[in-house]
């Protein structure tokens, strides 16, 4: 039986500047027929907890929909980062479906967290 939900993502800039753009990538089972992505212009290095976009998770006891969490962001001078793109990390039936993303520029990490279970990071990295 599937226990499909619905939930809402937030960022938070921690990069330590502007951001020119933003690009928010959310999968499960890492297919693109089950996605949801947004593309922010103008974050400002005080954001915090911004919305960014409405998902739809699974949650179901039996063979759930793994999480996928990819992030493609430019600062003002150009600079071009992002995840690994199979990063994730899943809501649980306890979590209330709010995910908050920090991106850190001075540890070079993304988190993603929940409202119940653990964060999880990976590493944010140039793109040359």
């Amino acid at each position: 039986m599937s226990d499909i939900r619905e939930g809402k993502v937030f960022l938070t800039n921690s990069w330590g500047e502007d951001l020119q753009s933003v690009r928010v990538r959310h999968r499960r089972s890492n297919s693109r027929e089950k996605e949801e992505h947004k593309l922010i212009n103008n974050v400002s290095k005080d954001a915090k907890n911004i919305f960014i976009m409405d998902i739809t998770y699974d949650v179901s006891f039996w063979a759930p929909d793994f999480d996928y969490w990819w992030i493609l962001f430019n600062t003002n001078d150009w600079r071009t980062y992002t995840v690994k793109n199979n990063f994730w990390c899943n809501i649980t039936p306890s979590d209330d479906g709010n995910v908050s993303m920090l991106i850190n520029g001075h540890l070079m990490h993304m988190s993603v967290d929940f409202s119940q279970s653990n964060l999880d990071l990976t590493s944010i990295y140039e793109i040359y």
